[in-house]
């Protein structure tokens, strides 16, 4: 009944008469809202998330027939934009949205307008909570915003958790792949706002994968990267004009990163009655084609990609170097076609530096942009390409000089580079996933005649994800073969990203909103203090960010960069297991907070070992000093040994207070003989861990 009825107040409220003709919300719409009046009215679920979960490929946005699975994935959207976006009144978010005019996405968009985002963005938001669920990272603190999962399905309640009446998420897989030197290749068809969730695998390596959709079409690929022992991440293939484009993730399965990755192909199309003005992820508006039948698509997996790399030849001014490798034998030289300004299209020579490498020269007669196209086969039977942008400038070193191309600038202060030559950068047609960061523009390769510039340059590259690089969290990153190192921040201005680098190598503008991962040493206690691993695959770890303190109490900590640990001065807790709270934050202001359980050992230090009489006659009493937090609390046991090192009696001194241990010992073996005159040893140690014996001579004499 509270399904049916809200369907009369939709109407009612946001339908339209014209004469004969009642204009309604489209269905997809309005089924959601239907569906979560249920839900409303007695906070169970609808049981068609069930038919969705195990469909995820069912279309959100749909027209006409409206079976089961459509009525799942309409109510879960609904549900995730409410618990999102509907806050702090979700009654009022509801009424003003069930009252526009505006139908289907248009509406939706008006409903996000405030929020600062829209229908498509919060989409591929819900595709991806749909199957990660994540909302808290492992120190509770917030996971993007909360917006790869939902916070109902994140809070200390588990009877309130999305599911039916069998199933619960996420989303069933279309496939798990498991992953071997060779690669994979997968093409499917799907309907426009369906998705695919493949889940890929097994062996390490730099992971390439490749994506293209239907020419007519128009698509997202989202990746969520998955590690034991990393915190997820997820970003999208910058896809071209012909819905194409590849990433690589670099360090996959290695050094305790991403060990899988989900691949979530999702064709964006609109329908012909949903057609709209709208902005993607990067910000850039577009009319998206009024296509609504299903798209054709293929993506590949693969741990060997062609690399192509153009830089300045150290010999000749004006030449430069193209070198062309792969991670298998080629069956034969690979093919170089060189477009560069005007001049027509050719081939360049390609002379064998061993089976994998080839190079070729090319000599450069004024500044233009051009364009690098290899292909090749390998003796593993597999096809590579790759296309390099690339633009060249003479700098003569006595001036500042601007190098640009349709990929990136570079500009050149005076005497910046004081050596002659050419300056050549170069930009993939391909992204780049580094372990911690998620990439927001295309990485571009900087050469220039010295090592080092004798002062910064500027590099300019566009950013092709605005929606991600505008929280303030941007920065210019070089990729190394471990990950990301930070060069500097980055500054935004809607749509592309500056900073400032001293020499060539290969950057990317990538975003850090991964706080560091506090984690407890194999060697906890050093004796003065508890080391704690610590480590940041983004932008580093701050020091000047550390904090630590027990019960309340401040601690002095230091950092170890090079090791990876800080070092936190517990020496004067009382001993004992306790329970540290270390805060940590990276260059970007991300924060771990930890509560680390340490084992604080207690202070000994010994004072004295006396005995009196000396020489002794009828007895001697042994009395040992103690100062420290483990003083009162111990065993202190003594061993009698003659001259020869022969063990004469043993016993345990008592414990007087105040540290104090005394026992007096009669002259007589453990036989109950007396002992013959001579010098003797008294040998005392503690069950304290770590303490020495202490010795001391005697005589005996009667």
């Amino acid at each position: 009944m509270a399904h049916e009825f809200t369907h009369l107040i939709h109407l009612n409220e946001g339908g339209t008469i014209d004469g004969a003709n009642i204009h309604m919300e489209d269905v997809w719409v309005d089924e959601g809202v239907a569906e979560y009046a249920i839900f409303i009215y007695d906070g169970m679920h609808t049981s068609n998330v069930d038919e969705f979960i195990l469909a995820p490929q069912t279309p959100l946005v749909k027209k006409g027939n409206f079976p089961p699975p459509n009525y799942g994935a309409s109510y879960l959207f609904i549900f995730y934009m409410l618990e999102h976006y509907g806050k702090p009144s979700i009654q009022l978010f509801l009424r003003n949205f069930v009252r526009d005019k505006a139908n289907g996405i248009e509406g939706i968009d008006n409903a996000l307008k405030g929020f600062g985002t829209n229908f498509l963005t919060v989409f591929l938001d819900w595709t991806i909570a749909n199957y990660l669920d994540k909302t808290k990272q492992t120190d509770g603190t917030p996971f993007n915003e909360g917006k790869w999962g939902y916070f109902i399905d994140n809070d200390l309640d588990s009877t309130n958790d999305i599911k039916g009446l069998k199933e619960k998420l996420p989303v069933a897989l279309t496939e798990k792949i498991g992953l071997g030197a060779p690669g994979i290749i997968r093409t499917n068809t799907l309907k426009p706002w369906g998705s695919d969730y493949y889940l890929l695998k097994g062996h390490q390596g730099s992971l390439n994968i490749g994506f293209d959709g239907s020419d007519g079409g128009q698509f997202k690929c989202g990746l969520i990267k998955l590690g034991s022992k990393v915190e997820p991440s997820a970003e999208y293939i910058f896809l071209d004009q012909r819905q194409a484009g590849n990433l690589v993730v670099h360090e996959y399965g290695r050094n305790d990163t991403y060990d899988s990755v989900m691949v979530i192909p999702t064709p964006i199309d609109y329908s012909p009655a949903s057609a709209a003005i709208v902005s993607d992820v990067s910000g850039r508006a577009s009319v998206l084609p009024l296509v609504s039948d299903p798209q054709n698509y293929i993506f590949s997996a693969t741990f060997q990609d062609l690399k192509v790399a153009i830089f300045p030849n150290p010999i000749f001014e004006n030449g430069l170097h193209v070198l062309v490798h792969a991670d298998a034998p080629f069956t034969a030289p690979p093919l170089l076609q060189i477009s560069y300004g005007l001049s027509i299209p050719g081939y360049l020579t390609m002379e064998a530096i061993d089976k994998k490498t080839y190079i070729a020269n090319y000599t450069i007669t004024k500044s233009a942009e051009g364009l690098l196209e290899s292909s090749a086969t390998t003796e593993t039977g597999l096809n590579l390409s790759n296309r390099l942008k690339f633009s060249a400038i003479y700098y003569s070193a006595d001036g500042p000089d601007l190098a640009t191309s349709s990929f990136a600038n570079l500009a050149i202060p005076t005497m910046a580079i004081k050596q002659k030559g050419l300056v050549v950068l170069s930009g993939a047609q391909g992204g780049v996933s580094l372990p911690g960061l998620t990439g927001v523009s295309l990485p571009v390769l900087v050469s220039i005649p010295t090592k080092q510039a004798a002062a910064s340059l500027t590099l300019e590259i566009p950013v092709v994800a605005a929606g991600l690089a505008s929280d303030g969290k941007l920065g210019l990153f070089e990729i190394t073969p471990t990950g990301g190192k930070l060069v500097s921040m980055a500054g935004f201005n809607g749509k592309s990203a500056s900073g400032q680098i001293s020499r060539g190598g290969t950057f990317l503008l990538a975003v850090d909103t991964t706080p560091p991962i506090i984690g407890k040493s194999e060697n906890p206690d050093s004796g003065e203090g508890t080391l704690i691993e610590v480590s940041d695959r983004g932008s580093g770890i701050d020091p000047g960010s550390l904090s630590a303190s027990c019960e309340g109490r401040k601690l002095p900590v230091r950092y170890d960069e090079k090791a990876g640990l800080i070092s936190v001065a517990t020496r004067g807790l009382p001993a004992g297991s306790r329970e540290l709270k270390i805060l940590v934050s990276d260059l970007f202001g991300n924060w771990s907070e930890g509560k680390i359980s340490a084992r604080v050992p207690g202070t000994l230090i010994f004072g004295d070992l006396s005995l009196y009489p000396n020489p002794a006659r009828q007895w001697v009493k042994f009395r040992a000093v103690f100062s420290g937090t483990l003083a009162n609390s111990l065993l202190v046991d003594f061993v009698v040994r003659d001259s020869s090192g022969d063990e004469v009696t043993s016993g345990t001194l008592s414990s007087k207070g105040n540290g104090v241990y005394e026992t007096t010992w009669n002259l007589r073996n453990d036989s109950g003989k007396g002992v013959a005159n001579g010098v003797y040893i008294l040998e005392t140690q503690t069950s304290a861990e770590g303490s020495r014996k202490v010795r001391k001579k005697f005589a005996i004499l009667r």
